[in-house]
């Protein structure tokens, strides 16, 4: 079995972006758990009646990592197989007609218990399927790509609530440090270029930078991180202020956030609290 843990607020409700990825659900075998923020009891009623959702929460406002968070708790509540696969697209995203079936032939194919596709706005044909490794799981994956196998999951815990918008911590990150976790206690992980999500790609997406990946470096302190991304990336963002004659040192500053230690002290904690997720 597949679920998809999906969130928006009353704001992104009206976009009709949220209609659309479940119109793209179709007959298709996906149970949906949607978290929703803000909004009324009659709204939720009305994602309650369709044939694909088993769950509608309703949350105050809250970060992107604490509202999945909730839909993953929902699930271990209901107690799914061990063997069941959980993903995280955004409301903007769609699937395509026959997203199940390719994303089920991967999974029979390798016993994979993470599989990260990519995403953009056009479909590609790539039939490869290739073994994930630390630097694109860092780099190159994104949650609304990934989809883990519960058992998975349930020892590793769930997003770093200190990690994403809305966080009041790290704006940025959730991605990176989610798939890396995942990826350090992963039997199998591979990624399938093909297994194609859509979503808009001309978009600021402030995880993947210096200061996104500096973060999640420091918060993970993997050496392999520490050394290719840490320490390169302290060098790089002063240089380039330098080199651009930025007077605001924008990147310096960005660093220095990535790098403040009460910042990294949270989302240390809040690295334990995903853990824990499932073992209260």
């Amino acid at each position: 079995m597949f679920y998809c843990i999906v969130t928006a607020d009353s704001n992104e409700l009206v976009s009709g972006d949220m209609d659309r990825f479940l119109s793209s659900i179709g007959d298709q075998d996906f149970e949906i758990v949607m978290v929703l923020r803000e909004v009324s009891i009659e709204i939720c009623a009305k994602y309650e009646r369709h044939p694909r959702v088993i769950k509608v929460i309703r949350s105050a406002k809250a970060g992107i990592s604490k509202v999945r968070n909730l839909g993953l708790t929902y699930l271990s509540s209901i107690e799914i197989s061990s063997g069941d696969f959980v993903g995280f697209p955004d409301d903007d995203c769609s699937y395509s007609s026959d997203f199940h079936h390719r994303l089920s032939m991967v999974i029979a194919s390798t016993a994979a218990d993470l599989v990260v596709g990519s995403y953009g706005e056009h479909d590609i044909i790539n039939d490869e399927v290739l073994r994930l490794d630390k630097r694109r799981a860092m780099f190159g994956a994104s949650s609304v790509t990934a989809f883990v196998r519960w058992d998975l999951l349930s020892r590793v815990g769930g997003f770093n609530e200190y990690l994403g918008v809305g966080s009041s911590n790290f704006n940025y990150g959730e991605d990176n440090d989610f798939c890396y976790r995942m990826i350090l206690s992963a039997t199998s992980a591979v990624f399938a270029p093909g297994l194609r999500v859509w979503h808009l790609e001309v978009r600021e997406v402030v995880g993947r930078n210096s200061k996104g990946y500096l973060s999640v470096s420091r918060i993970n302190m993997d050496l392999f991180q520490l050394t290719r991304i840490f320490l390169p990336g302290i060098v790089k963002g002063p240089l380039r202020d330098l080199l651009t004659l930025d007077r605001k040192f924008s990147e310096t500053r960005k660093i220095a956030t990535a790098l403040r230690r009460e910042n990294i002290k949270l989302a240390l904690a809040g690295k334990m609290r995903a853990v824990e997720l499932f073992r209260v």
